[in-house]
C-alpha cells in the first residue's frame, strides 16, 4: 500500500471504506467486504465524498467505482428530495 491509496471500494456495497478501517477494529475479518479493493487516490477523489452528475449514482463497472444511470424507480424520490429543498 502506498500513501496515494486512502480507501477501499466495495462493488457489492457500492461504497468506499477508509483504508484505516481495515485494521483499526472498525471491521473484523468476518465483516470485512470480501470484494473490497484498494483504489488509488485519484479514483477515490473522483467518486468518494462527491456529488454524482445529474441522473447518475455510484455503482461499479468491472469492479471499479463508476457513475451509472439512476434506476428508473429513483426518479420520483429524487424529484421529491430536490423539490423539498
Amino acid at each position: 500500500m502506498t500513501n496515494d491509496q486512502v480507501a477501499y471500494f466495495s462493488p457489492s456495497l457500492k461504497a468506499f471504506i477508509p483504508k484505516d478501517w481495515k485494521t483499526d477494529g472498525t471491521y473484523s475479518d468476518d465483516s470485512w467486504p470480501a470484494d473490497s479493493i484498494l483504489v488509488a487516490k485519484d479514483v477515490s477523489d473522483k467518486f468518494w465524498k462527491s456529488s454524482p452528475p445529474p441522473g447518475k449514482v455510484i455503482g461499479s463497472l468491472n469492479g471499479m467505482p463508476a457513475w451509472v444511470d439512476c434506476p428508473a424507480s429513483a426518479g420520483p424520490t429524487i424529484r421529491m428530495l430536490r423539490d423539498a429543498g
